[in-house]
């Protein structure tokens, strides 16, 4: 079927003109508009569901962090002191481990969430 549109108009005014012998004569525009409708209407809620999900794990990967931050307060450093540095390097690796607890979905708070709001999409 080369040089066939996904234009619905073009492609009604195709089959209208008998150019595609073997695309369905009984099709009409209304029919071919609102199947493309369904098909942007699904996909448009897995790519939302999907941004749904990603959200929900940041969600999760913020309190995580808050917890870890929590637990490095309490435990004093007596041996090195790397300054400025090392505080920025220790929040940003705190941050990268929050995240990977976050996307391996062993804590569970994203995959509650995800389970609460997808109804609402």
């Amino acid at each position: 079927m080369e040089g066939l549109s996904l234009d619905p108009r073009i492609l009604y005014n195709n089959i209208k003109e008998s150019k595609y012998k073997n695309i369905k004569k009984d099709l009409s525009f209304e029919k071919l508009l609102d199947k493309k409708t369904e098909e942007n209407r699904s996909t448009q809620k897995e790519q939302r569901l999907a941004e749904l999900k990603k959200a929900c794990v940041a969600m999760e990967s913020l309190f995580v962090e808050q917890v870890l931050n929590a637990m490095r307060k309490t435990v004093s450093k007596n041996f090195l002191n790397g300054g400025f540095a090392e505080e920025v390097f220790e929040d940003m690796l705190y941050q990268e481990y929050a995240l990977k607890i976050a996307e391996s979905e062993k804590f569970g708070i994203s995959n509650i969430m995800y389970n609460q709001l997808k109804d609402f999409i």
